[in-house]
């Protein structure tokens, strides 16, 4: 199964020496096939439509997390889905850890996945990660364009990822953050890594499980 996941991802970082210990981050473009950011794409509209329907027929409270929320915390808008640790995604963080590792040059431990559908509106406040964030990548998933700022050093830098690129960082130094969505859609995956195994899975039983399965 691994081998056939990671046949959909673009080997081309073999390309692209690596900046990411001069600046903390470092843009991979198209670590992702079309075929499968656009498969993830369609998965998580799905997974949102599941979400509200489920919702209609109060089968889940808005108060239920284990299929997904409509915002939260970061993004409070009451029409952005947001989804953590979900198995397919985990799995896709799992096989795209030896990219990483290879950017990084040291093992990786994966923690958790989180995705969103971002809205109008929507706006990321500037932050840093939490501690099971210490190598973190955002990869685009499709939808209208929406820039991301970092602060690397003193120096504010945009950055435009097309579908399929990843954007990968030092999730505790970099404050990042997005101005207000002018779009209509935008779907963004976060993967989530490690340098300390006590860390590893985001301290639940298992890849795939809701955050408070430990």
């Amino acid at each position: 199964m691994e081998l056939i996941l990671l046949d959909l991802f673009i080997g081309i970082f073999n390309l692209y020496p690596s900046m990411i210990k001069k600046n903390r981050y470092k843009v991979i473009p198209q670590i992702l096939s079309k075929e499968f950011y656009t498969f993830l794409e369609n998965y998580l509209a799905i997974k949102r439509k599941a979400h509200v329907e489920m919702r209609k027929i109060n089968y889940i409270s808005e108060f239920d997390e284990r299929f997904g929320t409509m915002g939260d915390h970061q993004i409070p808008s009451k029409n952005t889905f947001c989804l953590y640790g979900d198995a397919a995604f985990d799995l896709v963080a799992e096989n795209l850890k030896p990219v990483f590792e290879k950017h990084v040059g040291k093992p990786l431990y994966t923690t958790y996945t989180y995705t969103r559908l971002y809205t109008p509106g929507d706006t990321l406040k500037k932050h840093t990660d939490r501690g099971s964030c210490e190598i973190s990548a955002t990869i685009n998933l499709g939808g209208d364009p929406w820039p991301i700022y970092m602060l690397s050093g003193k120096k504010k830098v945009e950055i435009n990822l097309k579908p399929g690129d990843g954007l990968i960082y030092y999730g505790l130094e970099l404050p990042h953050w997005r101005d207000a969505f002018k779009g209509k859609e935008c779907s963004q995956l976060f993967v989530h890594y490690s340098l300390k195994q006590r860390d590893k899975w985001d301290q639940r039983r298992c890849l795939g499980v809701f955050l408070h399965v430990k």
